[in-house]
C-alpha cells in the first residue's frame, strides 16, 4: 500500500491541488462552525476534512470519515481508496455505522463538484443524519434526502441544464436547485457563518446519447420518468394499503 500511495503522489493532478492558505484559514474553519453549533462536532469535521484535503491533494481519490453526530467520535474512515472518484464500505465501516440514526458522513470530490446523486442515495440509504461533500477547490456542500432518485432522471436534469448553461458544475446545480422542488432532498452550500445544520460512486459525465438530444425532448422524456416514478409509489401505495387490510 506504501508503494502505491508514493506512486499516487508522483504524478500530481493540477486540477485537484488544494490551496493549503485558504484550508488553514479561519474562513475555512468557520464553515464547520456553521454546520454544527456542538464545539466538539465542529471541532472533529474541520480537522477532518483538512486531513483528508492535505491527503488526496493533486489527486482523484477521495477519503471518507463517519462520525458522531452527537459527541463529535469518528466512527469509522476510508482513507485508503485505489479507485478514482469512489468510496468503497468495508465490513468494518459497516459495522461502525449500522444501526445508528446521529452519523454524519463526509467525503471529499477532488473535482470539486456539489454531492452526486448517489450521495444523496447513499444518505437515505444509510440513514445519515448528514452528509457534507467537502471540495479540493474549498467549497463545503451539505446534503440530506428522504427519499431515493434514480440515476436517469439526475442525468436527464443535468444533460439539459449543460445545453443551456454549457458548464458541468453550473449544470449540476442548476439540476439539484430544480429536483429540490420536487423531490425530497435537499443542499446548501455552507458559507462560514451565513448557514443559520457498499459503493458510492461519485464520478459522473453526461451520457452522450442524452447530449444529443433537443431541450424539448429531455424535458419530455423527464416528464415521462416522472410519470413511471409516480406510477411506481401508486403501486406501492396500493401493495401497502392491501396489506394493512
Amino acid at each position: 500500500m506504501d508503494e502505491y500511495l508514493e506512486l499516487q503522489r508522483y504524478g500530481r493532478d493540477k486540477t485537484t491541488l488544494i490551496d493549503n492558505g485558504y484550508i488553514l484559514s479561519g474562513a475555512f474553519r468557520k464553515k464547520f462552525d456553521a454546520i454544527s453549533t456542538n464545539i466538539d462536532v465542529s471541532r472533529t469535521l474541520y480537522s477532518k476534512a483538512k486531513e483528508m484535503l492535505m491527503h488526496r491533494s493533486g489527486t482523484k481519490y477521495e477519503d471518507m470519515y463517519w462520525i458522531d453526530g452527537d459527541c463529535g467520535k469518528v466512527l469509522a474512515k476510508e482513507t485508503n481508496a485505489i479507485e478514482e472518484e469512489q468510496i468503497l464500505y468495508s465490513n468494518s465501516v459497516q459495522c461502525a455505522i449500522s444501526g445508528r440514526e446521529n452519523v454524519i458522513a463526509m467525503h471529499t470530490h477532488p473535482c470539486s463538484m456539489p454531492p452526486s446523486i448517489a450521495d444523496f442515495n447513499s444518505v437515505y440509504e444509510h440513514n445519515y443524519m448528514l452528509g457534507i461533500v467537502v471540495c479540493h477547490n474549498g467549497k463545503v456542500f451539505c446534503y440530506k434526502s428522504s427519499e431515493t432518485v434514480t440515476q436517469t432522471m439526475y442525468n436527464l436534469y443535468v444533460a439539459d441544464y449543460y445545453q443551456l448553461l454549457h458548464d458541468e458544475y453550473e449544470a449540476q446545480i442548476a439540476a439539484l436547485n430544480e429536483m429540490m422542488k420536487t423531490y425530497d432532498i435537499a443542499y446548501w452550500e455552507v458559507e462560514g457563518m451565513d448557514r443559520i445544520v457498499y459503493v458510492q460512486e461519485d464520478h459522473f459525465e453526461v451520457p452522450e446519447e442524452l447530449l444529443r438530444m433537443s431541450h424539448e425532448e429531455l424535458r419530455a422524456k423527464i416528464a415521462e420518468e416522472r410519470r413511471k416514478e409516480l406510477e411506481r409509489k401508486r403501486r406501492q401505495l396500493d401493495l401497502l394499503e392491501k396489506t394493512l387490510d
